[in-house]
């Protein structure tokens, strides 16, 4: 998106890089913007350095006997369960069904004996939509973690508010902990400035946080997120 790309180059040199400090470790300031983008409380936002580093955290810390995802997915998740030598399956849907869940599939998802459930909505990279509300009632697995990267291109549609992770959390089933993992890369074309997040219960974040070595999310990436926050009107119409 060329115009994404120069208004991020534009916010991006007339920025300083503020290199005398050491960042704050809890990134406190970007965690409350972007609770306020979200419409939640900040002690339910972890930023991170981009999705990947919260992908290993997460799986890190959750520690799951078996990991079940919906394909296609993004290759970071299995390089983190193998490194980390958890057990995983990946159900993908057929193309025919533009990677839709089949009655089949669903009642795989919820036969499955995996404690933890991954998918990507809209999808990386066949671009499926779910239909959240009823995948969500199909899984039986206590925790779900659901990559939400792209979703602020749905920006302007009804799919924008069924995907959000107010909507997650009220469709699972009683019991079942709901991640989302959010990523600047795409929508504000900047895969360099490294920067990510977490929603989800205030607790298992603060395990996944515990995890995380001091200042990994740099000054730059805080206070540029902050200001891709403050401009998001502007990347919105940049959508067509």
């Amino acid at each position: 998106n060329s115009f994404a790309y120069s208004l991020t180059e534009e916010l991006v040199r007339a920025t300083p890089y503020p290199f005398l400090h050491c960042p704050d470790s809890k990134a406190e300031e970007l965690a409350e913007a972007i609770a306020a983008h979200e419409g939640m409380p900040p002690d339910r936002i972890l930023p991170g350095n981009g999705g990947a580093e919260l992908i290993w955290l997460a799986l890190r810390a959750l520690d799951p006997r078996k990991v079940l995802f919906i394909g296609p997915m993004f290759s970071e998740y299995v390089n983190a369960c193998q490194a980390f030598s958890i057990p995983f399956d990946i159900l993908t849907p057929s193309v025919n069904s533009e990677f839709d869940c089949s009655p089949d599939d669903l009642n795989t998802l919820w036969e499955s004996d995996a404690d933890l459930v991954v998918l990507c909505t809209p999808n990386n990279p066949a671009g499926a939509l779910y239909d959240m509300s009823r995948l969500l009632h199909m899984l039986r697995a206590p925790r779900v973690l659901i990559d939400s990267s792209y979703r602020e291109f749905l920006h302007g549609t009804d799919d924008y508010e069924s995907n959000s992770p107010h909507v997650y959390h009220a469709s699972a089933r009683q019991g079942v902990s709901v991640l989302t993992l959010h990523s600047f890369t795409k929508f504000f074309c900047c895969p360099g400035i490294r920067l990510g997040y977490l929603t989800g219960d205030r607790n298992l974040l603060a395990r996944i946080a515990a995890l995380r070595p001091s200042w990994t999310i740099s000054p730059f990436a805080q206070l540029m997120g902050r200001l891709f926050l403050d401009h998001i009107e502007e990347y919105r119409e940049t959508l067509s």
